[in-house]
């Protein structure tokens, strides 16, 4: 699960500076843009790279997408360790496209290292995240999270609690040297997943990345042969709810249109198609008609939407948007609008949410 904020993104545009240095300064290669050319493969490779802080290692190189991701905790890295990092990810690259999928530090890696250049330092490179200091928030989180109960106790009905609450929350800041905005106010962040992966863009898909738009999220086909991603990004729970939500319609639509094709009679291409985007359409319907109801909501919604637009030129600059001509069927449209007004998911979407959640 791939991390984003403003930060971040200054972080991702430095580490893609290095790489790119080190292609072309160091491996020889030619950069174009967000690509690189292997003269021996005559072809153009992604110069792909992201954050992540939910994985044990430093770094990796995912060969089934082109990408190379580095740990959150190198932003508080020296250079020299963000640069091993580095050139031990583009290691893994370039050994890759030139013996296919081999042992990820044999002897084809250290052909690499060697051929390029670098040393043990780099083909042996094995940095724990224990050796990168913690920042200042990090080490102050366990204290953070005690004053932040201090501060829920000071809003007691019990005034002797609520001011013994507050008294020992001041102290604290105080002892701590903590600006009582650093308690309110973290720095957001936001991320980005991979949750479902089909041979091609169908009704259905396209029924279920609609749907999963009214969750505050933003959803992207993510193409990388032989297959096509749904990519969704957005607050963390927010994309967990999302993940749960596309798995549990990816059943559930197949199951609705099983019971239309035997109620209704359909059976045609055109009508399957149709009956997934009026489900789509039946269900977003009754969101946004929700939602407008109260100007509140509708306030809150529009920041949401100019946050997540943001966002979106955050992780994807070049994000492209293609309409296509459908062939509609109205009565099978119809009748998946009725389904989508009809739409509930009812099981928990996890234990970690303590939660079940309701689409109505």
């Amino acid at each position: 699960m791939a991390i984003y904020s403003k930060r971040i993104s200054f972080f991702l545009c430095e580490i893609k500076r290095l790489v790119v240095n080190i292609l072309t300064k160091e491996a020889g290669l030619e950069v174009k843009k967000d690509y690189f050319y292997d003269f021996t493969q005559e072809k153009l490779y992604p110069i792909h790279v992201v954050v992540y802080n939910d994985r044990s290692h430093i770094g990796y190189f995912d060969s089934d997408f082109y990408e190379m991701g580095f740990h959150e905790k190198l932003l508080r890295s020296d250079h020299t360790t963000l640069l091993r990092v580095i050139r031990h990810e583009i290691a893994h690259y370039l050994t890759f496209i030139q013996y296919g999928r081999v042992s990820a530090h044999g002897n084809e890696f250290h052909l690499t290292c060697r051929r390029l250049g670098w040393g043990k330092e780099i083909s042996s490179a094995q940095i724990c995240l224990e050796e990168i200091p913690q920042s200042d928030r990090e080490a102050q989180a366990p204290i953070v999270r005690k004053i932040q109960k201090l501060l829920a106790l000071s809003e007691s009905k019990n005034a002797h609690e609520a001011g013994e609450a507050m008294v020992k929350a001041h102290q604290l800041l105080m002892k701590h040297k903590i600006e009582a905005g650093d308690i309110e106010q973290e720095d957001p962040y936001f991320v980005s997943k991979r949750i479902m992966r089909y041979k091609r863009i169908s009704a259905k898909t396209t029924a279920i990345a609609r749907i999963l738009q009214t969750l505050f999220i933003n959803v992207v086909y993510h193409r990388h042969d032989p297959y096509t991603y749904i990519e969704i990004s957005g607050q963390k729970t927010h994309v967990e709810v999302a993940e749960y939500i596309a798995c549990t319609l990816n059943r559930e639509l197949d199951t609705l249109w099983e019971k239309a094709r035997i109620e209704q009679g359909l059976h045609s291409t055109v009508e399957k198609n149709s009956f997934f985007y009026g489900i789509a359409k039946g269900y977003c319907d009754k969101v946004n008609t929700l939602v407008q109801s109260s100007p509140q909501n509708s306030r809150a919604l529009i920041a949401m939407q100019n946050q997540l637009s943001e966002l979106l030129k955050m992780i994807y600059p070049s994000v492209s948007r293609k309409c296509s001509k459908r062939q509609i069927c109205a009565h099978a449209s119809r009748i998946g609008q009725e389904n989508g007004r009809n739409l509930q998911i009812k099981s928990g979407i996890s234990s970690s949410l303590q939660k079940n959640l309701l689409l109505e």
